[in-house]
């Protein structure tokens, strides 16, 4: 099979330069073709529109636009029976003006979110990109290095002599078990059987693992198989990862890593209290791409767990 290329996702800051530049694209345009009509724009309202181009841009870039669009929909909804309220009053008074209250309403209601989705856009923007760079601050700082494992001290050395004893043994390693506890919420330690040491093997590639970054496991990695769906929740005879209930729904939440396509999947089980990156709800019943690296939050608050995609 050919390899498959996979496309990183942007980052949060580069989403917001690309905002920023096209808002000012859009305004540069703008002018150039109220110039070319021949109305002309007074030089401070064109300085206005230069310098306010990005701002319109990067909101618009971060508006979360399915709530845009269902707030949208119901304003639609409740402009037309206003609409249709004032035509009526408008025939029984024979007095237009409440049909026209009422058409000016409708397109009030239509246009508000659209046009007013970029003030919260900015906020929630600038709020993902300084998330984000603590989380890469943090990253790093907590990163393991990679490139040369852990070996204990003497095991090198007897590795370059050829004379050396074959027979000595790993001391035994704790490893984290999937299977949680349902009160205690806490994950129980295997002690791993001692081998006898041998020449160091090539590093597989890195599993999918969901690791905790807040909360009741904070530091705790939970290796997936990839395709395997991982239930998130308080209920112990359904979820893999038990929470407490005053911190989850008794089926909070789902997660899984689609091999085939190469990339996170969530969904949420609990009327929109899971979140990326503890800002962005996830669609409720309805698996999503979720970018690696990105937080998934089980609730807000003091309570919230998380858990990092990796």
């Amino acid at each position: 099979m050919a390899n498959q290329t996979k496309k990183e996702p942007i980052s949060a800051a580069k989403r917001g330069l690309i905002g920023t530049l096209a808002g000012e694209a859009v305004m540069i345009v703008i002018l150039i073709i109220a110039a070319g009509s021949g109305t002309g724009v007074p030089l401070v309202m064109a300085l206005g529109y230069l310098l306010l181009g990005p701002v319109y841009g990067f909101g618009f870039i971060f508006a979360n636009w399915r709530i845009v669009l269902e707030k949208t929909k119901r304003g639609a909804i409740e402009g037309a029976a206003v609409f249709g309220i004032g035509v009526v009053l408008s025939w029984l008074t024979e007095n237009s003006k409440w049909g026209i209250m009422g058409w000016i309403y409708f397109l009030l209601r239509v246009s508000w979110h659209i046009g007013m989705c970029w003030i919260p856009g900015i906020w929630y923007g600038i709020k993902l990109i300084r998330m984000e760079k603590k989380e890469q601050r943090q990253e790093e700082s907590v990163r393991p290095d990679t490139a040369r494992p852990p070996v204990r001290p003497g095991f090198a050395q007897s590795l370059s002599r050829p004379d050396a004893p074959q027979s000595q043994a790993r001391p035994a390693q704790p490893v984290i078990s999937r299977n949680l506890g349902a009160s205690q919420g806490m994950a129980r330690e295997v002690p791993k059987a001692a081998a006898p040491a041998r020449s160091p093997q090539p590093v597989s590639p890195a599993r999918p693992r969901l690791t905790g970054v807040a909360g009741l496991f904070a530091g705790v990695d939970f290796p997936i198989q990839p395709d395997e769906e991982l239930v998130i929740g308080s209920d112990p005879s359904v979820c893999q990862i038990v929470l407490p209930p005053e911190c989850a729904a008794p089926i909070h939440c789902s997660i899984r890593y689609d091999s085939r396509r190469g990339c996170w999947q969530a969904r949420d089980l609990a009327n929109g209290q899971t979140f990326t990156n503890g800002i962005l709800a996830l669609q409720t019943g309805v698996f999503e791409d979720v970018p690696k690296g990105r937080v998934i939050c089980i609730g807000q608050g003091k309570t919230s767990q998380r858990f990092r995609l990796g």
